[in-house]
């Protein structure tokens, strides 16, 4: 979360992939372990994976490596972006809120997620 950004290009095989936003948890891990906080605690710990969309359909085998193509927005860690979007960051750094929207590349339910904040 802390290494990779929002719009990173990476190559898989001969796919293209692009990371579109971070994961956000939900009631269903909790529930998954028997009424535990894990929820609470990912979201704390800012650990919330990411989901790429596929710009170049292409062939993956196994163990083939992913390699970074391009990073266009660096500032924008998955963790950053967490962080403002889900963890409460909002709530002390309006600025980087309202910059988020020039990233043309952020998936729309974070997008839409982003707007809510900003008229709350």
């Amino acid at each position: 979360e802390e290494t990779v950004c929002i719009g990173d290009r990476w190559r898989l095989g001969s796919a293209l992939v692009e990371v579109s936003q971070g994961r956000q948890p939900c009631w269903k891990l909790d529930h998954r372990f028997g009424g535990l906080a894990i929820n609470a605690a990912m979201v704390k710990a800012r650990r919330s994976g990411w989901y790429y969309r596929v710009l170049e359909e292409g062939d993956v085998e196994a163990g083939e490596a992913m390699q970074l193509v391009d990073r266009p927005h660096p500032e924008w860690t998955v963790a950053r972006t967490f962080g403002l979007l889900v963890s409460g960051d909002h709530k002390r750094d309006r600025p980087s809120l309202e910059a988020l929207g020039t990233l043309d590349v952020l998936a729309q339910p974070w997008k839409a997620r982003r707007e809510k904040l900003l008229q709350g």
